[in-house]
Protein backbone atom coordinates (compact mmCIF):
# COMPACT_ATOMS: atom_id res chain seq x y z
CA UNK A 1 0.00 0.00 0.00
CA UNK A 2 2.67 2.24 0.71
CA UNK A 3 4.44 1.39 -2.79
CA UNK A 4 0.81 2.58 -4.01
CA UNK A 5 0.65 5.82 -2.17
CA UNK A 6 4.57 6.80 -3.17
CA UNK A 7 3.78 5.69 -6.87
CA UNK A 8 0.34 8.19 -6.75
CA UNK A 9 2.13 11.14 -5.50
CA UNK A 10 4.96 11.11 -7.38
CA UNK A 11 3.01 11.01 -10.41
CA UNK A 12 0.97 13.91 -8.98
CA UNK A 13 4.26 16.01 -8.17
CA UNK A 14 5.81 15.10 -11.59
CA UNK A 15 2.62 16.42 -13.48
CA UNK A 16 2.60 19.45 -11.53
CA UNK A 17 6.27 20.19 -11.51
CA UNK A 18 6.21 19.86 -15.61
CA UNK A 19 2.97 22.42 -15.35
CA UNK A 20 4.41 24.74 -13.62
CA UNK A 21 7.75 24.49 -15.64
CA UNK A 22 6.03 25.05 -18.87
CA UNK A 23 4.59 28.55 -17.73
CA UNK A 24 8.09 29.18 -15.98
CA UNK A 25 10.31 28.49 -18.90
CA UNK A 26 13.72 28.41 -18.26
CA UNK A 27 16.55 29.56 -20.93
CA UNK A 28 19.68 31.05 -21.19
CA UNK A 29 20.49 34.16 -19.69
CA UNK A 30 17.45 34.24 -17.31
CA UNK A 31 16.68 33.47 -13.63
CA UNK A 32 15.71 29.89 -13.73
CA UNK A 33 11.53 30.85 -11.95
CA UNK A 34 9.99 27.29 -12.32
CA UNK A 35 12.50 25.61 -10.54
CA UNK A 36 12.65 28.49 -7.85
CA UNK A 37 9.20 28.99 -7.35
CA UNK A 38 8.67 24.22 -7.41
CA UNK A 39 11.46 24.17 -4.79
CA UNK A 40 10.34 27.19 -2.26
CA UNK A 41 7.24 25.54 -2.56
CA UNK A 42 8.20 21.92 -1.47
CA UNK A 43 10.18 23.29 0.88
CA UNK A 44 6.60 24.93 2.38
CA UNK A 45 5.00 21.90 2.09
CA UNK A 46 7.26 19.60 3.40
CA UNK A 47 7.71 21.52 6.75
CA UNK A 48 4.14 21.68 6.99
CA UNK A 49 4.01 18.04 6.98
CA UNK A 50 6.26 17.95 9.50
CA UNK A 51 4.70 20.28 11.47
CA UNK A 52 1.66 18.82 11.11
CA UNK A 53 2.98 15.41 12.47
CA UNK A 54 1.20 13.60 9.84
CA UNK A 55 0.62 10.17 9.89
CA UNK A 56 2.76 7.63 8.04
CA UNK A 57 0.41 7.70 4.69
CA UNK A 58 0.24 10.84 4.40
CA UNK A 59 4.15 11.15 4.78
CA UNK A 60 4.21 8.31 2.33
CA UNK A 61 2.07 10.27 -0.30
CA UNK A 62 2.70 13.83 0.04
CA UNK A 63 6.55 14.06 1.46
CA UNK A 64 8.10 11.12 -0.12
CA UNK A 65 5.50 10.74 -3.18
CA UNK A 66 4.67 14.38 -4.27
CA UNK A 67 7.72 16.39 -3.15
CA UNK A 68 9.88 13.59 -4.28
CA UNK A 69 8.41 13.97 -7.25
CA UNK A 70 7.92 17.78 -7.41
CA UNK A 71 11.27 19.21 -6.40
CA UNK A 72 14.35 19.33 -8.05
CA UNK A 73 17.46 19.31 -6.66
CA UNK A 74 19.55 17.78 -10.07
CA UNK A 75 17.67 20.57 -11.72
CA UNK A 76 19.22 23.38 -9.44
CA UNK A 77 22.61 21.76 -9.36
CA UNK A 78 22.34 21.76 -13.50
CA UNK A 79 21.23 25.66 -13.35
CA UNK A 80 24.07 26.95 -10.84
CA UNK A 81 26.59 24.95 -13.53
CA UNK A 82 25.34 26.16 -16.76
CA UNK A 83 25.50 29.62 -15.03
CA UNK A 84 29.05 28.76 -14.26
CA UNK A 85 29.56 27.41 -17.64
CA UNK A 86 28.18 30.57 -19.40
CA UNK A 87 30.55 32.90 -16.62
CA UNK A 88 27.10 34.11 -15.42
CA UNK A 89 28.55 34.48 -11.71
CA UNK A 90 26.33 37.39 -10.40
CA UNK A 91 22.61 35.13 -11.61
CA UNK A 92 24.76 31.59 -10.36
CA UNK A 93 25.01 33.84 -6.86
CA UNK A 94 21.90 34.94 -6.59
CA UNK A 95 20.38 32.03 -7.53
CA UNK A 96 22.37 29.73 -5.44
CA UNK A 97 21.70 32.12 -2.34
CA UNK A 98 17.71 32.67 -2.86
CA UNK A 99 17.30 29.00 -3.76
CA UNK A 100 19.11 27.86 -0.21
CA UNK A 101 18.12 30.46 2.06
CA UNK A 102 14.68 30.97 1.08
CA UNK A 103 14.33 27.39 1.14
CA UNK A 104 14.94 26.54 4.12
CA UNK A 105 12.97 29.70 5.50
CA UNK A 106 10.04 28.16 3.55
CA UNK A 107 10.46 24.70 5.50
CA UNK A 108 11.07 26.32 8.65
CA UNK A 109 7.88 29.01 7.78
CA UNK A 110 5.81 25.68 6.64
CA UNK A 111 6.88 23.97 9.50
CA UNK A 112 6.13 26.53 12.30
CA UNK A 113 2.44 27.17 10.32
CA UNK A 114 2.16 23.33 10.32
CA UNK A 115 2.49 23.03 13.80
CA UNK A 116 -0.03 26.42 14.57
CA UNK A 117 -2.91 25.28 12.52
CA UNK A 118 -2.72 21.15 13.83
CA UNK A 119 -2.37 21.97 17.46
Amino acid sequence: MNILLIAIGGALGALCRFLISKYFPSSANRFPLGTFIINIIGSLLLGLLLGCMVNEKWMFFLGTGFCGAFTTFSTLQWEILRFHQERQHSLLLLYLTLSYTLGILSSIMGFFIGKFMCS
